[in-house]
């Protein structure tokens, strides 16, 4: 255990039942201690080197920790916004790389130090955002990655991982929302479909990607928010082009038979009022019957045996009450009296769902479910809703499944299933509910996987981690089963940065593209009710947003300007 720390923690780095911990604080235990401690087994050590500012991040390398932030001083010595001591005794090593702004991610790995940040200066070169470090003299090396945003998504055909974003460059190339990287060597290939804005789904039928998201064009051609590639030919975009309206994000896709249903938080498709769900024609992409009416966002659809399996923040389907998950004909759109009603209302979520011959496989955030407690993750009957006895408990949300004949592997931001540590990954046996104890050597811990996907004997994950056993791994990383380490090494980064998380009063957001442009914001809470509204200029890529009257808890933030939209997650302490 931890004592008791009277300010915040931001950094973690773990070694040998020692841990080391950074932040904004000044007391740990009662002692004195200025953003750096270190404790092991629960007590406090006299390590106790101080910096001047913030810590946000730290590297463990050898004897050597390597800490980033923002702040001018070590122990009374000057270090710009990056600096080194020993693990030993606390001493600032002469290692100066000095960034001209905030460093927010390090990893050591065994080559180089990588920083990333809000820099566009470090190690006496130019680099924006993303730098590789000489481990001896701390000047920055001939490898340059200037890396954009986040991937949300990841499909796999052929050896070849379809990855979807908010990106704008992946693995040192420019690949604006959608990429294709070969799944061995993280390489990004000739296929490049230039969508304009983010993309959230993707769903690959045949040789044809359907891609939703939130976006106006694609290879340079109008499309709103929907479209579709084919994926061997240079001959890249469809005509393919159903249209939601133009803030309406598709959030999910699903294909059965000649349909392709879709997900989101739009209210119209092809000018048709249709609520936050619909059905096109998967040739043609004309609007059809189908109209389930959810009275909120949907994040998921998955089809099994004629029914459409949907979760996301709504409170009814058709005007009849329905709470985050609705099962409906894939025919005709009707419901079906399938009431799980997770909970407490309010303070749960739903963010992936399989339908098997078993049961429904429920992961989110929720206490109960199916008149049953279950933390998180649930296996419901296919009826209505009942929670069956199976239920591995994990001690944080659940964001992805994938399911692979009797195992069920989950992502999320969970440390531990049923006491067992495995971050943020897990593979479970479903006869049993039994998992493998497993470490994922994901970092910083509590990062997170969004997604996965599973191809032959290889899991790619996306998410917000930048490091895997100790490699540099930004936002994507592979595993062979049985898992030895990361391979692939597509390199994400962020170009726009919020700071500092968590917000307190005013959050910082730099990066944003393009320059002195007006953009509107809205801010959503869990259950995507609206919390806060306005507008700001993007001056020299920077804006704020006052944050004092918002409540605390993890909010949705959504930007938008006439030609370019953004989403990410924003925690109010």
């Amino acid at each position: 255990s931890l004592p008791n720390v009277n300010g915040t923690v931001r950094a973690v780095a773990y070694r040998n039942d020692t841990l080391f911990v950074g932040g904004e604080f000044t007391q740990v235990g009662g002692s004195s201690r200025t953003n750096l401690a270190s404790v092991h087994n629960g007590v406090l050590l006299p390590w106790s080197p101080t910096t001047n500012g913030i810590v946000l991040t730290m590297g463990l390398s050898g004897d050597s920790l390597f800490v980033g932030g923002q702040f001018t001083y070590m122990s009374g010595q000057q270090r710009a916004n990056i600096g080194a001591v020993r693990t030993t005794t606390g001493a600032v090593l002469a290692w100066v790389p000095n960034a001209n702004d905030w460093v927010s991610a390090i990893i050591a790995a065994p080559d180089a130090i990588y920083a990333a940040g809000a820099f566009t200066s470090i190690g006496g070169q130019s680099r924006e955002g993303l730098a590789a470090l000489d481990r001896t003299n701390s000047s920055s090396t001939s490898w340059r990655c200037d890396a954009s945003t986040a991937v949300h998504t990841v499909q796999i055909d052929n050896g070849v991982l379809f990855a979807g974003g908010r990106f704008r460059t992946i693995a040192c190339e420019p690949r604006r929302g959608l990429a294709a990287i070969d799944a061995m060597t993280g390489r990004t290939t000739g296929w490049d479909a230039q969508v304009s804005g983010v993309v959230n789904a993707v769903l690959l039928n045949g040789d044809t990607l359907f891609v939703g998201g939130n976006f106006t064009t694609a290879n340079g051609v109008p499309r709103s928010n929907l479209a579709a590639f084919r994926t061997g030919t240079e001959d890249l975009l469809l005509p393919w082009a159903p249209a939601t309206n133009f803030t309406g994000s598709v959030e999910c896709l699903e294909g059965v038979q000649n349909m392709i249903y879709l997900g989101g938080n739009f209210a119209s498709v092809n000018g048709v009022q249709r609520q936050f769900a619909a059905a096109v024609d998967r040739w043609l992409g004309e609007l059809t019957p189908w109209d389930p009416d959810p009275s909120g966002r949907v994040r998921v659809l998955k089809h099994r045996n004629g029914v459409i399996y949907m979760g996301g923040s709504f409170f009814a389907i058709a005007g009849e009450s329905r709470y985050q998950l609705a099962a409906v004909q894939f025919d005709t759109g009707s419901q079906l009296p399938w009431t799980p009603e997770p909970g407490p209302q309010f303070m749960s979520g739903v963010q992936d769902l399989i339908p098997t011959d078993d049961g429904v496989y429920v992961g989110g955030w929720f206490q109960w479910i199916g008149g049953a407690l279950r933390s998180n993750l649930a296996l419901l009957d296919t009826d209505i809703g009942t929670a069956l006895p199976w239920g591995p408990v994990p001690d944080g949300s659940i964001s992805a499944f994938h399911l692979e004949g009797q195992r069920l592997f989950i992502s999320g931001s969970f440390q531990n299933l049923d006491g067992g540590a495995c971050n943020s990954l897990a593979i479970i046996d479903l006869p049993t509910g039994e998992h493998m104890e497993w470490d994922t050597g994901i970092a910083p811990i509590g990062s997170g996987v969004q997604e996965l996907a599973l191809i032959d004997d290889v899991l790619l994950v996306s998410g917000g981690f930048s490091s895997v056993d100790g490699l540099d791994r930004y936002g994507l990383a592979a595993y062979h089963l049985p898992f030895t380490t990361a391979s692939s090494k597509p390199s994400l980064d962020t170009s726009l940065k919020l700071f500092p998380l968590p917000v307190v009063d005013v959050l910082y957001l730099r990066g944003l593209q393009p320059d002195n442009t007006l953009y509107a914001f809205e801010l959503y809470d869990a259950v995507g009710r609206t919390v806060k509204t306005g507008t700001f200029v993007a001056t020299s890529g920077n804006a704020t947003i006052n944050m004092t009257n918002v409540p605390s808890g993890v909010f949705i933030l959504n930007c938008r300007s006439a030609t370019h939209s953004l989403r990410t997650t924003v925690t109010k302490e």
